[in-house]
């Protein structure tokens, strides 16, 4: 106990400075404002079978809602999130694809507020082969 008593009590002056320290950039950090943005961000359809084709009018973006703190969002751009769309279990037909805040990737610190389009439409149609020419 004497021992544990002794290394708690020496450098008391450099454990006191490294802890207000800790204190003053925890405080700087959680009294930043949080902001919220807007980006537009493409739909990326991922492992589309070979055998198919996506036919039909398809949005090309959705609109993504993110909140965070303000200096993150201000260096943040549509590059840095990313929304795609796994079809590698799809088969031909309609099919309704909902967005859930947790399919959208984003950085540490960000967090998805909204989606819009909250769920797309697709048509799925087999393939046509290529006719070659004559």
């Amino acid at each position: 106990m004497r021992r544990l008593l002794r290394w708690l009590t020496a450098n008391w002056a450099l454990k006191l400075t490294s802890l207000a320290l800790a204190t003053l950039f925890w405080v700087s950090y959680t009294t930043e404002p949080s902001a919220e943005i807007g980006l537009a961000v493409p739909l990326v359809f991922n492992d589309i079978p070979h055998t198919l084709e996506i036919s039909g009018d398809v949005p090309s973006q959705a609109l993504i809602r993110l909140r965070g703190r303000s200096v993150l969002l201000r260096r943040l751009t549509s590059a840095d999130v990313n929304l795609s769309i796994d079809l590698s279990h799809s088969s031909a037909g309609d099919s309704s694809i909902n967005f859930e805040p947790s399919d959208v990737l984003v950085p540490f610190g960000v967090r998805v507020v909204r989606i819009t389009p909250r769920e797309v439409h697709l048509k799925l149609v087999d393939r046509q082969p290529a006719s070659s020419p004559r």
